[in-house]
């Protein structure tokens, strides 16, 4: 990979305008989440957003950020949910000029390591059905289906697909 990148940690505060950056230039991905197009509600949400029994000291943000201090990626994941020891990607997000030069993969592996440093045995995501892209992107990463989640009549729409990856080896 040509860019050389850092994993840094965010705060909703001081990064805001950074993370806004990124999801304009990712905007693909939103407006198929989202089926529109970034705005800072969005950006806040992405920044703020934690289950009422996760504490704020287990949401990691973060930030692959390139020389110079442009976001190449974000990177998102709960500690402790669903239960203790599980971790949850909640958003993996690429500039889209930087895919396929394997930060996914490092985006990835960095939470990894950071969820067994914390004791932890098991990363979870879910994986939107109209992002096949992104499902053949976690398989790859050793994530195994574990159930597949249909909206509700009230939800977005998207069906989703959990995916697991057990951090001692086994299979999911």
């Amino acid at each position: 990979m040509a860019d050389k990148t850092a994993f840094i940690r965010l705060t909703s505060d001081a990064d805001h305008s950074r993370v806004r950056d990124l999801m304009d230039r990712a905007a693909d991905y939103v407006r198929l989440e989202t089926g529109r197009a970034p705005d800072d509600a969005y950006v806040t949400e992405t920044l703020t957003d934690r289950p009422p029994q996760i504490p704020a000291d287990q949401v990691h943000l973060i930030g692959i950020e390139r020389r110079g201090g442009t976001l190449a990626g974000i990177i998102c994941a709960l500690d402790g949910y669903y239960d203790a020891g599980e971790w949850y990607i909640g958003l993996l997000l690429i500039d889209p000029l930087a895919r396929g030069r394997g930060l996914g993969a490092r985006a990835v592996d960095h939470i990894r390591r950071l969820a067994r440093k914390e004791g932890g045995h098991t990363l979870r995501i879910a994986v939107l059905e109209a992002n096949p892209a992104g499902r053949r992107f976690w398989a790859r990463e050793g994530f195994a289906l574990e159930k597949t989640v249909p909206s509700p009549p009230d939800g977005d729409g998207h069906t989703r697909h959990v995916m697991r990856h057990d951090l001692n080896g086994r299979t999911a």
